[in-house]
């Protein structure tokens, strides 16, 4: 019963936070397994190689991990501020990581820079990214954090 006394008499940030901590993960995983599966030119296509960049796997998992500053202590005024800065980074350095594979899709030219890429999965780790950034910054504005037992 001490671990339904955890989750009982809490702010909806910390929910938030909760469910944060789970789809980033969740991202986290799905980026890993996505960006080590395809395979093609890299570095402006100097090399070749998979597409997985160790900084935005790191920036996810940070974030993800991040995630527990606002389960453990709600009372921080911020402490979801500081995991969304994570995704938001993590968001932005994807971006300029997929920019090529989404000038291919929009041009209709597949395949030059890479074999295997899928863009339904790239804009779903653009989705999962954005909700967690967002989340975390209502979750931080929110304003009705109660304080912990």
């Amino acid at each position: 019963m001490k671990i339904l006394g955890f989750f009982k008499n809490r702010s909806i940030g910390f929910y938030i936070c909760l469910g944060v901590l789970v789809l980033g993960i969740a991202t986290t995983i799905t980026y890993a397994a996505y960006s080590l599966s395809v395979y093609g030119k890299i570095n402006g296509g100097a090399d070749m190689g998979n597409h997985f960049n160790p900084l935005i796997f790191t920036l996810l998992l940070l974030g993800s991990l991040a995630c527990l500053l606002g389960i453990i202590k709600p009372e921080w005024e911020f402490s979801s501020l500081v995991p969304s800065l994570f995704f938001s980074a993590a968001f932005g350095y994807y971006i300029n990581d997929r920019l090529i594979m989404i000038e291919e899709t929009i041009n209709k030219i597949y395949g030059m820079m890479e074999s295997g890429g899928n863009f339904g999965v790239v804009i779903t780790i653009f989705a999962l990214t954005f909700i967690c950034a967002m989340a975390l910054i209502v979750s931080s504005f929110i304003g009705d954090r109660k304080k912990a037992d």
